[in-house]
């Protein structure tokens, strides 16, 4: 008789593995609580190790190995054996604790060797063999996990407990469990006949060892330039510097230049070092470089030599410095620069700490002594220098052009028929100097013929990574990768998925990485602003570029530079891990992990050696129907399946067997139902049906008890700012307990109904709601509900047609929101506006307010307010915009405001405006103090003003259209 051991309560589940989540746990208790044989008193949940710095192949082993060893999938498949009563599989449980520690023990020899591998150093055949192996049992291992997950869930119709009261009925089960077994046997087996391995690694010098004698020489090389190549493009940024370094305060200060490898921070360093005005106004100088490897006595002593010279002269006699105790060292580098006007070049810095070590030495002798900074982590810029601090940019395109000419050409012009790859050259390098000089001087030496320069173009991947003359760019771009921690490798590998030059949405993005399971769960923070900070990083750190920003400043899209997408392209289609395949994907081998698709892929049908593929990215519109059934039935372990746009009507019903599924977009596809079978996608945490045809959610959603944000029908707000469209669109039908759903970040947008609504107060972990449809009735239920959304930071509400938005009883407001979307009549606005202290966007559509005193009430004291959208939002005739009101505002829109008939704005008032949009305001015939403005205004569709006043039509910031 089955039944549950009444020591369950004993069961640690406070430790879970961060990629087994506790939810996984609960899937497995069943298991364990029928199993009279089993002692659940006695199981420990060990603790996954956490890995130090590793590189490469290790960015994705490390989290691959977090989750195999888990010791969640060993009691799994031990409480699966038991419960079939088959010894074999009780065993099986023992196998996996083997292949565990066999897998650990190798993570220390994996990091070693990379690590080397990173610095140049090249490794034997032995340890590259060894290498592929261990990943190779790695990723088989992983299948079968996944394989197991399957199994339990498919069985049964009920998963375990299913499982358990058919058992008998179905023999298949026990054959299918079985032959797990004996996968994970063989893959023992695998990884046992790796040949003599103690002996690879303990007969020749340990990895370690090797580093650390070696560490203290490393220094990064620096490429020798032409010393008019070298100073193209600096004149600006060198004025700023001697600005910066020459005047100003007494005291001494830190400069900083900041920007990714390569963009030439240390030769704008150097040029001012060795200016001859530098040498006049600096009695003492000195030139440090810091690089990733370095000690406080090294640095010291360098700082002495550069000072003091090699030897120096004291009471009783000539001292080396290179022998000298630091105590007397440092007490002569004090007395050196105290009394002294000295500039000290810190170049290449990746440590705050670097300075916290240095700064004691170097005295505040109130003679306007300067330290000059250069590193490629912004953080570390910005935090010693707040106010003197210069962000490198890439070239200009004319400047970029003068470089790669001189240097392919020594001229400056090139030979028009190259013109074309020329362009494409430089257009590769995006202004980045490094990468323009050495890829102009591998042009240089070769043939000037369109054929070669095209065939030069095409494979210029290759040639970074194996020619010679583009080490330095390679070597330079690789020290940002290498320095970076595991954690943030395999999220800057996952980039090369997209196409280039490909604005990656940050939001998606953020999405993606928790879907593979690269973002590292910590208590009290959600996986959501873990993966932000990842971002951030990342943007700080140089290696990815802001391509837009939202009105506060947030990252809304990124991508990557051009070199290092074909750096990480390089190295992650190395390791099989990112494959970007523009032509099909039959050429594919089977240890391919992760593919984006940018053409046709024809030749699918025949690629049935991919089944181990986990993500699949969409970027082509080239995709039938029947191609898409192929590739779900073939790829049946996806985690991560990206449809966007994708001219699909239907969803094959394969896709609904993708038991692994974590991320799913049928985004801008034309899709129009989802069926009830969705609900076996039990690991969903994305589903993204944003501007599709789907009207209805089936009811089953309610089963996806791991869904995080539910995306149906929503808008852009960004066209907003430009165009009336009207606000939030029509919304889905949701089921009644979508309150079920209490994992639920994102649910956009649904229609309004009490029951609906009623349900809303589950949803504690809400950060965005949109609702439309709503009425009266719905009030005092709603406002209830939203008003204990502790976490809720946007939400967009719609009314009706012919309903008010009475919304009073919605206090307090929800304390941490940032964005609020009205569409509806609210004639008074609402007490609790007043309360809104971190709102930062208002759109207000057809609100029709009443001023007082020329002003709508609240709205001028929200401080952080920094866009504002009046769309047929204010009935007063007149709007007045006075000082130390809307202090932060950046976007203004006013639309639509047909009783309007003047803007006032103070001199002094809305001085951080960036834009300011007046659209079909067809009485407004006076506007008053937008000459005191440096916004950009753009006026459109005002029937009855004067285009031609002086103060309108002479302003350089003025568009008319």
């Amino acid at each position: 008789m089955w039944y549950a051991g009444k020591d369950l309560v004993n069961l640690q589940l406070d430790r879970p593995s961060r990629l087994v989540s506790k939810s996984t746990i609960l899937q497995f208790l069943p298991v364990l609580q029928i199993n009279p044989i089993l002692y659940v008193s006695s199981l420990k949940f060990e603790e996954v190790q956490t890995f130090g710095n590793t590189n490469m192949l290790d960015a994705f082993l490390v989290f691959l190995i977090q989750e195999i060893t888990s010791a969640v999938i060993s009691e799994a498949v031990r409480g699966l054996g038991s419960v079939l009563r088959d010894a074999r599989l009780t065993e099986v449980g023992k196998e996996f604790d083997e292949i565990k520690s066999e897998l650990e023990s190798m993570q220390g020899f994996l990091e070693d060797a990379e690590k080397m591998k990173a610095e140049g150093n090249s490794l034997d055949k032995s340890m590259v063999n060894w290498i592929d192996q261990v990943k190779e049992a790695t990723y088989k291992v992983e299948d079968i996990f996944d394989e197991l997950m399957d199994f339990i869930h498919s069985r049964g119709g009920g998963g375990l407990v299913g499982l358990c009261h058919n058992v008998h009925h179905f023999p298949a089960d026990r054959t299918a469990a079985c032959h797990i077994a004996e996968e994970i046997q063989e893959v023992k087996a695998l990884i046992h006949k790796i040949p003599e391995r103690s002996k690879r690694y303990n007969g020749r010098q340990n990895p370690r060892e090797r580093i650390a004698a070696e560490s203290s020489q490393t220094r990064r090389e620096e490429p020798f330039f032409d010393e008019d190549e070298s100073k193209m493009g600096i004149e600006k940024n060198r004025e700023l510097l001697f600005e910066w370094l020459m005047g100003g305060e007494q005291h001494h200060i830190i400069v900083s230049v900041h920007g990714m490898g390569g963009l030439g921070k240390t030769t704008l360093a150097r040029e001012v070092y060795n200016h001859p005005r530098s040498k006049k106004h600096f009695a003492s100088r000195a030139w440090l470089s810091v690089s990733i490897s370095w000690s406080i006595e090294e640095l010291l002593r360098r700082l002495a030599e550069e000072l003091l010279g090699g030897m120096m002269k004291g009471k009783t006699g000539t001292f080396c410095i290179n022998t000298m105790n630091m105590t007397t060292l440092t007490k002569e580098i004090k007395e050196c620069l105290s009394q002294k006007r000295y500039l000290i070049v810190l170049d290449d810095v990746w440590h705050v700490r670097v300075w916290d070590e240095l700064s004691r030495y170097f005295p505040n002798n109130e003679f306007q002594s300067r330290i000059l900074l250069t590193t490629r982590n912004h953080d570390v810029a910005s935090s010693l220098s707040r106010n003197r601090l210069l962000a490198l940019e890439p070239l200009q395109h004319t400047d970029a052009c003068a470089l790669f000419f001189k240097a392919t050409f020594k001229s400056s012009s090139c030979p028009k028929h190259l013109h074309h790859w020329c362009e494409e050259m430089i257009k590769k390098c995006k202004g980045l100097p490094l990468a323009i000089m050495m890829i102009g001087r591998l042009m240089s030496l070769k043939q000037r013929t369109a054929f070669e320069w095209k065939r030069m173009c095409q494979y210029l991947q290759w040639e970074l990574s194996n020619n010679e003359i583009l080490k330095p760019v390679e070597r330079s771009l690789m020290l940002s990768y290498n320095h970076l921690p595991y954690y943030l490798k395999r999220c800057f590998l996952y980039c090369a998925l997209f196409p280039e030059d490909y604005p990656i949405k940050t939001n998606m993005l953020i999405k993606l990485w928790i879907a593979e399971g690269f973002i590292e769960e910590t208590q009290g923070t959600t996986l959501e602003e873990i993966a932000k900070n990842y971002l951030e990083q990342l943007i700080s750190r140089s290696m990815l570029q802001v391509a837009k920003r939202s009105d506060t400043g947030r990252p809304k899209a990124c991508r990557v530079h051009d070199l290092m997408r074909e750096l990480a392209f390089i190295i992650a289609k190395d390791e099989n891990l990112c494959m970007v395949e523009p032509d099909g994907i039959a050429r594919l081998n089977r240890k391919t992990r992760r593919l984006s698709l940018l053409k046709s892929i024809e030749g699918a049908r025949s690629s049935t050696n991919l089944a181990g593929l986990r993500t699949l990215h969409v970027f082509t519109s080239d995709l039938s129907f029947s191609s898409l059934k192929m590739i779900c039935s073939g790829f049946r372990l996806l985690r991560v399946l990206n449809l966007r746009g994708v001219p699909i009507t239907e969803v094959p019903h394969k896709i609904f067997g993708l038991f692994n599924l974590r991320y799913l977009s049928l985004r801008e596809t034309n899709v129009g139902e989802i069926p009830s079978s969705l609900a076996r996608l039990y690991n969903l945490q994305t589903l993204d049906l944003w501007k599709t045809k789907v009207k209805r959610l089936p009811r089953e959603v309610i089963k996806l008890q791991n869904l995080r944000h539910l995306f149906v029908e929503d808008i852009d707000l960004h066209e907003l700012k430009y165009l009336n469209v009207g606000g939030i669109l029509r919304g889905n039908a949701a089921p009644s307990d979508i309150g079920d759903l209490k994992q639920l970040q994102t649910l956009r947008t649904i229609q309004a109904d009490n029951d609906v609504l009623t349900q809303l107060g589950n949803l504690t972990k809400l950060r965005s709601l949109g609702v439309t449809r709503f009425d009266a009735k719905h009030r005092i239920n709603f406002c209830n509900c939203v008003s204990k959304m502790e976490h809720l930071l946007r939400l967009s509400i719609k009314a009706s047609m012919g309903q008010s938005l009475r919304l009073d009883n919605l206090s307090p407001p929800p304390p941490h929101l940032q964005k609020l979307i009205l569409n509806g009549h609210l004639g008074n606005v609402p007490r609790w506006f007043s309360l809104l202290h971190n709102l930062t966007h208002l759109y207000l559509f057809g609100s029709r307010l009443s001023g007082r005193e020329n002003q709508i009430p609240y709205l001028p004291e929200l401080h952080n307010l920094v866009c504002l959208v009046l769309d047929q939002a204010y009935d007063s005739q007149w709007l007045h915009f006075q000082v130390r009101s809307y202090e932060n505002l950046k976007t203004l829109c006013l639309v639509n405001m047909s009783g309007l008939n003047g803007v006032v704005i103070d001199k002094g008032a809305l001085r951080n405006l960036q834009v300011l949009h007046l659209h079909r305001c067809k009485n407004l015939n006076v506007l008053s103090g937008i000459d005191h403005l440096s916004a950009q205004i753009y006026l459109k569709e005002l029937d009855r003003f004067d285009y031609s006043q002086p103060q309108v039509r002479h302003l350089p910031n003025v568009r008319i259209h």
